[in-house]
């Protein structure tokens, strides 16, 4: 659902059954930054963005999600994930970037801080990137339950300072991102 009341502005709102956003963009290539905003109360495994499914065990794409105990996980494709070990499924706002640097060098941040890395593969997974949902022809399961705003894509690993500018102190920046620092490549949905 379009224009729900968003961090800044208006959102998108996901019935965890059958809305997501599907894109033309595929991930194939590092450096590449993701980030947006997102509330859940949902104590489900969810997709907040994806481009690849780990059915077989080995990850293929990079994905963003919430695991069934509320923890944010971001993987790319070697198959292993940042797991936070805070909560995030509060019904609160929650900002969240993950980004791979030129070496497959994977970070976390969450609401404006670094969490933690992990050396990583360049995704390979050519499906287009969701956002809420597994690509189409990856099942329809752990769609996402909530609402996602201000979600952006770059072409370039975000520095700490970026990421702090986007977090702007928990208040957000609203797309077009007024910083210089924090110039976007493509910005799916934000603040209308």
């Amino acid at each position: 659902t379009q224009n729900v009341t968003g961090k800044i502005n208006t959102a998108y709102s996901f019935d965890g059954t059958n809305d997501y956003v599907s894109t033309t963009l595929q991930v194939t290539s590092v450096p590449v930054s993701i980030s947006g905003w997102f509330k859940t109360t949902a104590s489900s495994f969810q997709i907040i963005t994806a481009t690849g499914y780990a059915a077989s065990g080995t990850n293929t794409g990079i994905r963003i999600v919430i695991d069934s105990s509320g923890h944010i996980q971001f993987s790319g494709s070697g198959g292993d994930s940042i797991t936070t070990t805070t909560t995030y499924n509060d019904g609160n706002w929650h900002h969240v970037v993950g980004t791979m640097d030129s070496s497959s060098l994977s970070k976390l941040y969450v609401d404006g801080s670094y969490y933690d890395s992990l050396s990583d593969n360049t995704p390979t997974d050519t499906s287009y990137l969701h956002i809420g949902a597994y690509p189409t022809g990856y099942g329809s399961t752990n769609r996402f339950n909530g609402v996602i705003d201000e979600f952006g894509i770059w072409t370039r690993a975000l520095t700490s300072t970026d990421v702090s500018d986007l977090y702007n102190s928990g208040s957000g920046l609203a797309y077009p991102f007024s910083s210089t620092s924090t110039t976007h490549d493509s910005n799916f949905f934000g603040g209308n």
